[in-house]
């Protein structure tokens, strides 16, 4: 009867490190002199779960990397694109010319004024009598006749000053 014990304990032993996944590595099992069935062993825990888990994350974590890359390509050719089109932009304002009948082109008033007023200047200091003051003004406002304006509106009572 006591080697029937013996076994159902090895057994019990066994089925737990089986059930939490573990693997033993050393065992020593005995019996001290009251009869009681003591136990020692060394055990491996096998994550074999973990691992699986493990794996997954990381295959999730590279598909993730390599979408921010796509994105940051994307990103990076869309900003280009706005950058090429804001110069574009930029070079039409500059070269806004009136193109003559003979095909020579000349720039704004505003800009030829100021050229002939630098080309005729010594030093590059330039003297503006009002005409010419009015002259820039109207260029001025004929190039932004195209464009629309937003007013600011003031908050509501803004203006107001009061006391307690």
């Amino acid at each position: 009867m006591l080697g029937y014990n013996v076994e159902a304990a090895h057994k019990y032993v066994d089925s737990f490190f089986a059930a939490t996944g573990s693997t033993v590595v050393c065992r020593h099992a005995y019996l001290d002199e009251n009869g009681n069935y003591s136990n020692f062993t060394v055990s491996v825990r096998k994550d074999a779960l973990n691992e699986k888990l493990r794996k997954e994350a990381q295959e999730n974590a590279e598909e993730r990397i390599e979408k921010s890359r796509e994105k940051a390509r994307e990103n990076a050719e869309q900003l280009a694109e706005k950058l090429e089109e804001k110069a574009e932009e930029s070079e039409k304002s500059e070269e806004k010319k009136v193109v003559k009948e003979d095909g020579t082109t000349t720039p704004n008033k505003a800009e030829q004024l100021l050229e002939e007023k630098m080309t005729a200047s010594k030093d590059g200091t330039i003297y503006l009598n009002d005409t010419d003051m009015k002259t820039i003004i109207e260029a001025a406002q004929e190039e932004d006749a195209g464009k629309t304006t937003v007013k600011e509106q003031a908050q509501v009572g803004a203006n107001l000053d009061l006391k307690i």
